[in-house]
Order: structure tokens, then C-alpha cells, then sequence
């Protein structure tokens, strides 16, 4: 049997997910401890966990052990295994993908209900890995009375389809749904029925998926080795269904497994941005009309008709999860359950030309400006050695910025932004906003300040702000998927704005697993690859803890770069995750020319050790002089022997994660961070001139809102984490303040 351990890297749901996806996949028992452990709030499954899995045992025929609804640990026995089985006999070694042995064989359509808001794609990304294998199985008769027989597996599932923390139903269908297709997964269909919001009353959506499965032909599926005649003009992958009775009739009677494609990030050429597009999805209100209280806590007070309360009866939380194809409560906390009301049709009102006066003409204009100013890079010219395809979609000058889809909502917290970056390549990168995710960042007043502002701002210059950061963090997250520096190369000229890879940092989370899929399949017939050859740099921690759970009985190593780099060929800097223990404050730092928010960091100088280099460029970078801050954190570095047993346990100051970038030139970029503690009540201290571009203003924001300042996912990743360990200290008691149970992980 494996043993997981919930608590590694960022320990959320993903874990979960993929962990019993492959244990049902490839029969092997696996039980998960201490779930969701690092979470500073309510521990344990959430209802979203307990359906998913309950689903997945009775489709797959397994068994389960401790699936309730905050239970810390989970036993997951797949089809045929004995609870009593020696686990000797199921060691790691040789393990395969088999033809499944099922109680029950793969229906081809299943209804889920969910009875709240909970996000529909959390739950359909549970289950499509073994869908997708498992349908190429399906019942033979199955469909044959009607008609011929179905090649698709149907899935309907009620519940949210526009919600904070998971996948939206645009970005799975402009951005997941191409890639998978690009990286050679059979065709996936995505159809929506209506919307499912969580905001500005609740509001249940129903999405219906139609799922190919994977053939059982050897070849279908192979990225590498696809004849030209299954790819159209664009080099797009066609998935016409051609030959595929003969191919089934041939492959089931010698029960020939399928094969998951096999995927190799690493050989693919990401290429440069020829366009991006644009969906908006906001109301027709007047911006006068608008108030910005309709957010934040107004969102977690949901009224039925009549403004009457719809609560749910106490026992709620005891029933069972998952009973005949219907899962209730996936996502909301116990706290959190919804007050449903009758929904209300978005009625599909693209009228394309909505007043600029209201919310949604107003972001339109400002998404569309932002977008154009941060794509406004040259095209490829002949030094950067790149050539542009005949089929690009950019102009002469820049990258072409389209409105996709702009859609009116009902509620004025119902407001959702997503940008998609088309690839020369193919390949597609998003990056999306919610309205509720959005706050105004707490600024230091500075009394010196001859603009101060000496009144409350009017309601509509406030939700014109609200709207512009909302723009502006989103636009900020799209450019983070580019190579560092690269925009200030392209701004001379010198080439198109590239991106670090082929995917963005939430799509690479969902093509892990079936990464670990398709090598395991490759394993089988010898054309696996080496552990170096599938390794990556620079992943972001949500990423490399949904690498984790395959990578163990995989035996896939992709979170670290083996690589050499001679010391012309790398650069180090360091930077600090302030804290202000006393105040509960963090010291992060804003660009005035894009608003961006940011933690300090600079380059090492030569001779500084590490930790120097780190307070330095605080300092430097935000006038604040400030120290490390011990953590009682994990930690590879070995123990002096000349500490005693009680010291070793004493908290450290060793670097609390880093990162790995590439710049333009092609240089590896080391950032060392640490964690630090500082007085946000002490004067900014006069520093030395900033370099040129480093236009930056200084500002303590409370540990709440933090996380939701910041504008790049790594920053929020790594500021999490040392918030985490801060809200242990406080919790020891090791300052004056009491402490609030803030949960920086979620």
C-alpha cells in the first residue's frame, strides 16, 4: 500500500485528486494521512473530496475507508483488492496499467448533482483520468438499440461554473480543452447550459462533457510519432474518429490496454504570443449605480426571495455525500453552505457594444487598452532568429487583442475577466480574474503626502478602482508567464513577447497526471524515458505538489534540474517575506508605473553571503531596515553534530523557498527567499537612488489581505508558506498580540 502524507508542499485538493485517480487506474491501495494538515482552518475532506471520491469508488468498483467530511485520512482500495491483502504483494515495482476489472462496466452517461455552488470542474477533473481510460472498455451493447454504438462517455454535472480557487467554464473551454487536444488526448466536448455562481446570490450551473476514450490502438494518441494526414493546415491535431470501429474490433479481441498519450513538455517549443483574447463576463449597471459594497462579506449572506434567509437544516453535514450518481455540498465549507434562490438565466445577451458607462463596457475598455500597452512589443526581427509563421494572427506591430466573448451577468459581484494568449505554436496560456478575489491593497499614509485625499472617494471613482486592480492583477498574471525581462527586450524591438513554456502555471497542474500516465504506459513496452529527461525548472509549488503523489510510484522526478551552469551562466539574487509580528502586517512593494505588488529582491552582490544580500535589497528597495526571522521550518540542510537533540528542533533561518527563473539572455536566475521581521510603525529611512525602472513605493498591508495584493502566483505561493510558520508563532504565544486564525493556504 502507499502512504501519502497530505501535508507535503501545498497539501490542497490536487493531491487528492491524483492520488486516487492512479490508484484506480493501476489497482494499487493507497491511504492519505493528515489531509489538508497544513491548513490553518478547518482540516480534513471537505465535501467536495468526500463526493468526488465516493463517485470515483463506486464507478471504478473500490472501496473506501474514513470518507466523511473532515476526516484527516482516507483509504482508497481500487477494484479487487482485499482490505486484508499482503501488502508485500503490492509493492511499487512493475506497476502497470491493466484492463480494469470492474464490479460495474463504464456507463455511457452519468448525472451528478451537486445541490451548491461547488466548482463542477474540481469534480470532473477527478474523474476523467480513469473515465478516459476506462470508456475504452465500455459495454459493446451499450447504445446499440437505438442506434449505433456511442464513442463518447457523456458526463452532466450541476454546480459552479464562475468560482474563486478552481477552473472556470471559459478557461476549460479556451484554454484546457485545445491544449489536451494539443498534447494528443482524444476529443473532449464541453457544453454549458447555464452559469453557477457563488456570488450575488447563489446560483446552480450545469455543464454536460462528452468524453472520447482513449482507443485501444497503439498508436492513437502518440505525439511523437502522428502522420501528417492527422493534422490540418495549423498543425493542429484532427480527432475525425476515422477508423476507429475496425481499430476497436481488432484491439478488443486480443483485450490490448489503451495507451495514454505520452507527453514530454520539455521538447516542445512554446513559440511567441501572436494574439490574445479576451472574455468579460459583467453587468449592464451604471458605474453611478454601483457600489462596492455588493462584495466581500454581502457574498457570504445569500438571501432567497423576499430577503428571507434559506438555511439548511442542522444535520446537513451527516448525511451521506454520494448516493445513486448524485454528490451534494463539493465545495463550500460548513460555514460556508449557500442560501440557494431560484436561478437566474444569464439569457446570453452579447450585445457587443454595452455604454462605457457601465460595469462591463467599462472593463472592456480598460482590458482592452491594459492588454494592448503590455502586448506592445515588435514583432520577431532577424537577429532574434525567430521566423513568424505564415498563419499568425499578429499584425505588422503587435500581438492582435480580440474581445472573445463579453457576456452580461445578473448581480454586480457576478463579474469575471479571462485572458487567453494565443502561441505560434498552438498552444494556448490563460490567466483569470474574480471580482471577489479582488481587494484594495492597505497603504501606509504617508503625512507628507501633499495628494492625500481628505474624504472618502465617491462610490463610483471606488468601484472604478476596484475594476482598474482587478484589470491590472490580471494582466500582470498573464505577463508573469513570460521569461523574465522579456517585455523590456521586446520593447526595443528586439522580438515578440515569448512565454516560459507551453503552458500556463494552472494548466501545467492538470497535465501532470496524465503525464505520469503516458510514462508509465511508455515504461511498459521500453520507450520510457529517463528520469533527467523529464525533469523541469521553475515550478510553482502548487505544481510540484501535483507532481508529488505521481512521482512516487512513477518513480517521476520532475521538480528539480539536474543541469550544469558554469558561473558566466547564472545569476543569484535574494529577497525577504517581511513580517511586522506586533501589527500583523507584510512588507511587499508596488511598481507605480503598472501597479504591480511584489515582494523585495535584488541581485547578490560579489562577497555577500546569501542572508546579506537578502536584508540589503529590503532595505534598498523599501527603506526599511529589517532582520531574519527564525521558523520552524522543514528543511534539507544538515544538522551540525555539535548540536544536543533539544537544539535541533529549535527554529532556523535558512531559506524558506526558491525559485528558478530564465532571462532573455538565457541566464538561469537563482532567487533565494527568506523569511524577516520588521516594524511597519518605524520610519522609512532615507536609501540610495533606485536603479532606473525601479520606480517603487513602499507598504505594510495586513496579513489577510496580503496574498490577494500581491500580483504573481509565485509571490502568493511563497509568502503563504511564511505566513503559515508566522501564524505558528503566534499561536506559541511569542508575541504580545493574540492571534487570529487566518488560513494563508487557502
Amino acid at each position: 500500500m502507499l502512504h501519502l502524507d497530505g501535508r507535503t508542499l501545498e497539501g490542497g485538493g490536487q493531491l487528492l485528486r491524483n492520488a486516487l485517480a492512479l490508484s484506480a487506474l493501476t489497482g494499487r491501495p493507497v491511504k492519505i494521512s493528515r489531509i489538508r494538515g497544513r491548513r490553518a482552518g478547518a482540516q480534513g475532506l471537505r465535501r467536495s473530496h468526500t463526493a468526488a471520491v465516493q463517485f470515483l469508488a463506486e464507478v471504478c468498483g473500490g472501496r473506501i475507508v474514513g470518507a466523511r467530511v473532515g476526516s484527516p485520512e482516507v483509504t482508497f482500495y481500487p477494484r479487487g483488492i482485499a482490505e486484508d491483502e499482503d501488502e508485500e504483494n503490492l509493492s511499487l515495482d512493475g506497476l502497470q496499467l491493466h484492463p480494469l476489472r470492474m464490479g460495474s462496466p463504464i456507463k455511457s452517461e452519468y448525472n451528478i448533482r451537486l445541490t451548491t455552488p461547488g466548482s463542477i470542474f474540481l469534480i470532473f477533473q477527478a474523474l476523467y483520468p480513469y473515465l478516459l481510460y476506462a470508456g475504452a472498455g465500455m459495454d459493446d451493447e451499450e447504445g446499440t438499440s437505438d442506434g449505433p454504438r456511442q464513442n463518447f462517455i457523456k458526463l452532466n454535472i450541476t454546480g459552479g461554473t464562475n468560482l474563486s480557487f478552481s477552473p472556470s467554464y471559459d478557461y476549460v473551454t479556451q484554454v484546457l480543452v485545445p491544449n489536451f487536444a494539443k498534447l494528443g488526448l482524444p476529443r473532449l466536448s464541453v457544453k454549458l447550459g447555464h452559469r453557477g455562481w457563488s456570488s450575488g446570490g447563489v446560483q446552480i450551473g450545469s455543464v454536460s462533457f462528452e468524453i472520447e476514450p482513449l482507443s485501444t490502438s497503439s498508436t492513437v494518441g502518440e505525439t511523437n510519432d502522428r502522420s501528417e494526414q492527422d493534422k490540418d493546415d495549423q498543425g493542429q491535431t484532427r480527432y475525425d474518429g476515422s477508423g476507429d470501429e475496425d481499430k476497436r474490433s481488432h484491439q478488443a479481441s486480443s483485450f490490448a490496454p489503451p495507451k495514454f498519450p505520452h507527453i514530454s513538455l520539455k521538447n516542445l517549443d512554446p513559440g511567441f504570443i501572436t494574439k490574445v483574447d479576451i472574455t468579460i463576463l459583467a453587468p449592464d449597471t451604471l458605474l453611478e449605480q454601483a457600489t462596492t459594497s455588493s462584495r466581500s462579506r454581502g457574498d457570504r449572506h445569500r438571501t432567497g426571495r423576499g430577503g428571507k434567509e434559506k438555511r439548511y437544516g442542522a444535520k446537513r453535514s451527516e448525511r451521506q455525500h454520494h448516493s445513486q450518481a448524485t454528490l451534494y455540498d463539493p465545495e463550500l465549507d460548513e460555514d460556508d453552505t449557500g442560501y440557494l434562490e431560484a436561478p437566474i438565466p444569464d439569457g446570453g445577451d452579447i450585445d457587443g457594444s454595452p455604454s462605457r458607462h457601465t460595469i462591463r463596457g467599462f472593463l472592456e475598455d480598460a482590458t482592452v487598452k491594459r492588454v494592448t500597452r503590455a502586448m506592445s512589443h515588435r514583432q520577431p526581427s532577424a537577429a532574434s532568429g525567430q521566423q513568424v509563421p505564415p498563419q499568425s494572427t499578429s499584425t505588422a506591430g503587435n500581438p492582435a487583442v480580440n474581445i472573445h466573448t463579453t457576456e452580461r451577468t445578473h448581480g454586480d459581484s457576478r463579474i469575471y475577466i479571462l485572458l487567453v494568449a494565443h502561441t505560434s505554436t498552438g498552444f494556448r496560456l490563460g490567466r483569470d480574474k474574480q471580482y471577489a478575489d479582488v481587494h484594495e491593497p492597505e497603504v501606509k499614509n504617508n503625512k507628507h503626502n501633499k495628494n492625500k485625499k481628505t474624504g472618502p472617494a465617491k462610490p463610483q471613482e471606488s468601484m472604478k478602482s476596484l475594476l482598474e486592480r482587478m484589470v491590472d492583477t490580471c494582466v500582470a498574471d498573464l505577463i508573469s508567464e513570460f521569461p523574465e525581462d522579456q517585455l523590456d527586450g521586446g520593447a526595443k524591438g528586439k522580438s515578440a513577447p515569448k512565454t516560459k513554456g507551453c503552458l500556463d502555471t494552472y494548466m501545467r497542474d492538470q497535465v501532470v497526471v496524465f503525464q505520469a500516465l503516458g510514462q508509465l504506459g511508455a515504461e511498459e513496452t521500453g520507450e520510457g524515458h529517463t528520469p533527467e529527461e523529464t525533469e523541469e525548472a521553475g515550478l510553482s509549488l502548487h505544481s510540484q505538489t501535483a507532481i508529488w503523489a505521481p512521482a512516487l510510484p512513477l518513480k517521476i522526478t520532475m521538480a528539480c534540474n539536474r543541469s550544469l551552469h558554469l558561473s558566466h551562466s547564472f545569476v543569484i539574487s535574494c529577497g525577504t517575506v517581511t513580517v511586522d509580528l506586533i501589527h500583523k502586517k507584510l512588507l511587499l512593494i508596488t511598481w507605480r508605473t503598472t501597479g504591480e505588488c511584489f515582494l523585495p529582491k535584488g541581485r547578490k552582490d560579489i562577497g555577500e553571503t546569501l542572508e546579506q544580500t537578502a536584508l540589503r535589497e529590503t532595505f534598498e528597495e523599501t527603506g526599511h531596515r529589517v532582520e531574519l526571522l527564525p521558523l520552524r521550518i522543514q528543511t534539507l540542510a544538515t544538522v551540525p553534530a555539535i548540536l544536543d537533540s533539544a537544539e535541533k528542533h529549535n527554529k532556523i533561518t535558512e531559506p524558506v523557498a526558491v525559485q528558478q527563473r530564465v532571462t532573455k539572455e538565457g541566464a538561469l536566475k537563482i532567487i533565494f527567499w527568506f523569511a524577516a521581521k520588521g516594524n511597519s510603525a518605524e520610519r522609512q529611512e532615507k536609501r540610495e537612488v533606485q536603479q532606473e525602472g525601479e520606480d517603487f513605493d513602499t507598504m505594510w498591508v495586513s496579513f489577510e489581505d496580503s496574498l490577494k495584493t500581491l500580483s504573481f502566483d509565485d509571490d502568493r505561493q511563497i509568502a503563504g508558506e511564511v505566513l503559515h510558520h508566522v501564524q505558528a508563532l503566534l499561536v506559541e504565544g511569542e508575541t504580545k498580540e493574540q492571534s487570529e486564525d487566518f488560513d494563508f493556504h487557502a
